[in-house]
């Protein structure tokens, strides 16, 4: 069982080959009226006031009333990092294109119209979620400029004819997600290129990742757990409100005495945070992408723990 820790990517250090044509660039001597919206930090951003002038949106507090600028969401372009896999990047073919040295790893922007290029540190793991395409393209890129990993998989299950091979075979691609969990040293730079007529990319988690433990197989399930439910209204009426579906996995986990020592703080640090959760590599259903919730353990026992977690999944 591991923990992915996503690290913080700069919008600096990342290039995209959409447009970021939701809405026009805030320009700071451009009065706004009403409800009109402006593209700032790579954020979408809508007026609350009437002849708004002067006033940058990525300077405003978000959670005062008083907001003169209300944060809507991020640009398409770069919707695969701002922590919500319902709202994906998304491209056609013809939108995209290619940036800077691009051509020369042998991409096609007329067959992958959304190429998202990042310059990262310190990574060993790369995890794909919500993705809509025909195939996935992962390239790795050491100092030198040099392609230490360069990873075609098709994006549209695993295909096992037996128990063996269901318990043995090692996951690569799932129907909507793709883990790279071999990232080289190297790797200073990491591109990844969706392709097909019209595909999407939900999220991206890259970091480093930590072993906690032995993933137990009683224990360990998902669920879906709705906000929905019936409500009296104003008139007495019961009405159904209905609110978002979110995905749950729950870990059940076991490592020695010694060990857990060591990783219980960390993950009480890793508490409350987004991360990349890989139960069984060669199982998709436990690759999971969400807030860390609260460790829960058992009494301890003579030369083990066990304990476990659950990873609340972002709508």
């Amino acid at each position: 069982m591991h923990l992915v820790s996503r690290r913080a990517i700069a919008p600096e250090d990342v290039t995209v080959s959409l447009a970021e044509d939701d809405a026009p660039a805030w320009a700071a001597g451009t009065s706004y009226a009403l409800n009109e919206a402006v593209v700032r930090d790579h954020r979408v951003y809508v007026s609350a006031i009437a002849d708004n002038l002067g006033n940058d949106p990525a300077l405003e507090d978000q959670g005062s009333a008083a907001a003169r600028w209300l944060l809507y969401r991020w640009t398409n372009a770069f919707s695969a990092f701002d922590g919500v896999l319902t709202n994906p990047s998304g491209a056609v073919t013809g939108d995209g294109t290619l940036k800077g040295d691009q051509a020369g790893y042998g991409l096609d922007a007329g067959e992958s119209p959304l190429i998202i290029d990042m310059a990262v540190d310190a990574l060993d793991t790369l995890l794909l979620f919500g993705i809509d395409a025909v195939e996935v393209r992962v390239i790795c890129i050491d100092g030198a400029g040099t392609a230490v990993l360069d990873r075609v998989a098709p994006v549209s299950g695993r295909t096992v004819s037996s128990w063996w091979e269901w318990r043995s075979k090692p996951f690569t691609a799932g129907s909507n997600k793709l883990a790279v969990l071999d990232v080289p040293a190297s790797t200073i730079r990491v591109i990844v290129a969706l392709r097909g007529a019209s595909v999407a990319l939900g999220e991206i988690v890259a970091g480093s990742r930590t072993y906690v433990g032995a993933t137990l197989h009683n224990g360990t399930s998902g669920k879906a757990v709705t906000a929905s439910r019936y409500e009296f209204n104003a008139y007495g009426q019961l009405q159904l409100v209905t609110r978002p579906t979110r995905n749950e996995m729950t870990y059940a986990c076991a490592c020695d005495a010694a060990y857990w020592a060591r990783i219980k703080p960390l993950m009480d640090r890793m508490a409350g945070t987004l991360v990349g959760a890989v139960g069984a590599a060669h199982r998709p259903s436990t690759i999971q992408f969400g807030v860390l919730g609260t460790v829960d353990w058992s009494e301890e026992l003579p030369d083990e723990y066990e304990f476990s977690f659950t990873v609340k999944g972002v709508i």
